[in-house]
């Protein structure tokens, strides 16, 4: 880790990340975004059907307001 010389402190600077790992994250967050879609897209019927318990209680209480 490089110090950082302009910094009275001269506290260690861990903020940089590498090419490959932005590009992993952006990876990451660009498929979530595409699930998140799709399921939005479900109609509510296929979505209580493969729901778990808490998440068919969530559903059902949206529903109903």
């Amino acid at each position: 880790m490089a110090l950082d010389t302009l910094r009275p402190t001269g506290k260690k600077q861990n903020n940089r990340k590498s090419g490959k790992q932005a590009t992993k994250q952006l990876q990451k967050r660009t498929d979530a975004e595409a699930r998140q879609a799709k399921y939005a897209a479900l109609p509510h019927t296929q979505k209580l059907a493969n729901a778990g318990a808490k998440e068919k209680a969530k559903l059902l209480k949206k529903a109903s307001k």
